[in-house]
């Protein structure tokens, strides 16, 4: 079983692979500002391996700020890094 610190690294590495693919398209003349990069609910479940349920959870807790339309949730990069920063616990 991995334990708390294997896990974060995993996440570690999924953000590391999603910053990787913007800084791309920022190369490419892609959006520069975190407030506008945007994330659908599939690719932050993805980037955290985390369930729709837990993602649920987060939303009407207030964990995560996001923006619904047309009943689909959006989420900011900035409000990802928010979040991560919020709960990030240097190893000892």
């Amino acid at each position: 079983m991995d334990n708390f610190y294997d896990q974060a690294e995993k996440v570690l590495n999924r953000i590391d692979e999603q910053v990787t693919l913007i800084v791309a398209n920022m190369k490419m003349g892609g959006i520069l500002d975190p407030e506008n990069i945007i994330f659908n609910s599939r690719e932050i479940m993805k980037v955290m391996d985390v369930s729709k349920r837990t993602l649920q959870e987060w939303r009407d807790k207030n964990t995560i700020g996001f923006a619904k339309v047309n009943g689909k949730f959006y989420y900011k990069l900035s409000d990802i890094q928010k979040l991560i920063n919020d709960n990030y616990t240097p190893k000892k």
